[in-house]
Order: structure tokens, then C-alpha cells, then sequence
């Protein structure tokens, strides 16, 4: 009889890295060094993959917030938000993305990767979701999750997204999602084309901003200010770990849409 773990004593791909010396995960940073800087192996190293893009997360004051932050309300929130977890830095945390992002209302999440999980709260099985295969792992996972019907266009081809989404029933509700910046690539979205075939259709757009939001636009606020569009993007996801030097994620949009998430997601 098969074992489930059988897989796992053979798997190559660990053992045949490990064997010729190039094994690249699980690398452990003994101390950061300044933004940029670590040290690692009992080196001092250049920190080129990570997404602290602004060095916030060892800002001498983020640090000294967190620390105050931390004695006040100690390590954990010791439950879930909905029931005993929402402590007062989340309510204030979620009024002032309201007020960067110019959205009605925002919903703080765990990570980035549960709020693009909390995507699939808004999708039932009469609904439809689009995403580009480009996306990051965690918005096609969501789709993935949703009893929503769920197609993927290739990469940036808007012709065959207009193509999918010409063939369902005006009655499905339509979803497409689109990460700002491609996260492997660094490719921005076709904002305005995407746009463009969301109202056709009458569909709603989301964008996951976690590479663009802090980056991109004259206040910040990523790909959707960068092209003028911002008001033509119906639902924002991002996360708290690249620009913001943090922990966490938030969905933001139309208050009832997230009103919703935090009930459903």
C-alpha cells in the first residue's frame, strides 16, 4: 500500500540542489544591518532580493514604535479580529490606509497572501474570475479557492482576456484581477486597457498593489494614481510587508465590499 510521505523521502529536488552546493532557501540572516545590509555565514552581505524597498522596517523610528506598540499591547492579539483580536493600532492602522489609498473603507489582514485570499470570500458559483497567469501565487490560488467559474489569460494578452470575457452570460457576475507590478518580472499591468475591457464588459477590476503601493505615482499610491486611473480601479489588495517595512495585508474598496470580506473572507 502507498504511503502519503513516500513522495518526501524522494524528493529530488531539495537533495539534487543540497548536492551540488547551489541551495538557495532558509538562508538565515544572523543580524540585519542598516536597510540593506546583513550578516549572514558570519559575513557581511548585500541584501539584493528582499522588499523592504524603503527601508522602513529598520527605521530607528518604526523600531521605537514597535517597541512602544509592543509593551502596550504585548506579542499577540490573542484571537482572531472578528471575536477578540482587534486591538486599537488596527482600527487606527485601517483609517489612515483609508486616508493614503483615498478609499471608503480598508480591511487589515494577517498578510498579503490572506488578502488575496480574501478575494475568494466575494466569488459564488454564479461568478466568473479572470486573472493574468502572470499573477502572484497567492491571487491564483484564490481564484483557485472561490466556486466561482475561474479562466487565466496569458501574460498581458488583452485580447484574449476580451475574448474570455465576451463569451459569459451577461447575467455572471465578472471578476478580473491583476497584480500592479508582476512580482517575478517587475512588469507593470496594462492599467488602462484592463480598464477599458472591465466596463465593457461590465465586469469589476482588482489590482493587488503589493509591489507598486509606496513606489508608484506622485502620492504613492501605486499603478492606478501612476496612470490617472485610480478611480477606475473597484477593489485594491496589498500587502504591509515590501513598502510599508511591516507585517500584514488589507483589502480596500466600497465599504459594504469590505464590510463583507470581514465577515466572509
Amino acid at each position: 500500500m502507498a504511503d502519503v510521505f513516500d513522495k518526501c523521502a524522494a524528493y529530488p529536488v531539495v537533495q539534487g540542489m543540497l548536492s551540488a552546493g547551489t541551495y538557495p532557501y532558509f538562508r538565515t540572516v544572523r543580524e540585519r544591518l542598516g536597510a540593506t545590509g546583513a550578516l549572514l555565514d558570519g559575513r557581511r552581505v548585500l541584501l539584493a532580493a528582499g522588499s523592504d524597498y524603503l527601508g522602513l522596517a529598520t527605521d530607528p523610528r518604526v523600531v521605537a514604535a514597535a517597541v512602544r506598540a509592543t509593551e502596550r499591547f504585548g506579542v499577540s492579539c490573542s484571537g482572531p479580529r472578528p471575536l477578540n483580536g482587534t486591538l486599537t493600532p488596527h482600527e487606527e492602522l485601517e483609517q489612515r490606509l483609508v486616508a493614503f489609498l483615498d478609499r471608503p473603507a480598508v480591511a487589515v489582514l494577517t498578510s498579503g497572501y490572506h488578502a488575496q485570499l480574501a478575494v475568494a470570500a466575494l466569488l459564488g458559483r454564479g461568478d466568473a474570475v479572470f486573472a493574468d497567469q502572470r499573477n502572484h501565487p497567492a491571487l491564483l490560488a484564490a481564484a483557485r479557492l472561490a466556486p466561482a467559474a475561474h479562466r487565466l489569460y496569458p501574460p498581458g494578452d488583452l485580447a484574449a482576456l476580451d475574448r474570455l470575457l465576451a463569451a459569459v452570460d451577461p447575467d455572471v457576475g465578472t471578476l478580473v484581477v491583476t497584480d500592479g507590478v508582476f512580482p517575478t518580472g517587475g512588469n507593470l499591468c496594462d492599467l488602462p486597457g484592463l480598464v477599458k475591457l472591465a466596463r465593457r464588459h461590465r465586469g469589476r477590476l482588482l489590482v493587488n498593489g503589493a509591489h507598486d503601493i509606496g513606489l508608484l505615482g506622485p502620492g504613492g499610491r501605486g499603478v492606478g494614481e501612476h496612470f490617472g486611473l485610480d478611480a477606475e480601479v473597484d477593489l485594491v489588495t496589498g500587502t504591509l510587508s515590501t513598502s510599508f517595512g511591516a507585517l500584514g495585508g488589507f483589502v480596500a474598496g466600497p465599504a459594504e465590499v469590505v464590510a463583507y470580506v470581514r465577515h466572509r473572507a
